[in-house]
């Protein structure tokens, strides 16, 4: 008969590092929606320097 892994052992096989506890967060808001970005700015968040490109699926 085979044993079964201890808990413990179990879950540590199944700890990748890419899934660390995140210590930052990302949001994508359009630069036209002034009041998210009031709010966004209120709560301690900042412009990061990245690109995000996507394609529209509908006309503005």
């Amino acid at each position: 008969m085979t044993r079964r892994p201890r808990r413990a052992s179990a879950l540590a096989s199944l700890r990748r590092p890419e899934m660390a506890p995140a210590h930052s967060s990302s949001a994508q808001v359009r630069g036209d929606n002034t009041e998210a970005l009031a709010f966004d700015a209120a709560i301690g968040c900042r412009v990061d320097d990245a690109v995000s490109l996507g394609k529209r699926l509908i006309a503005d």
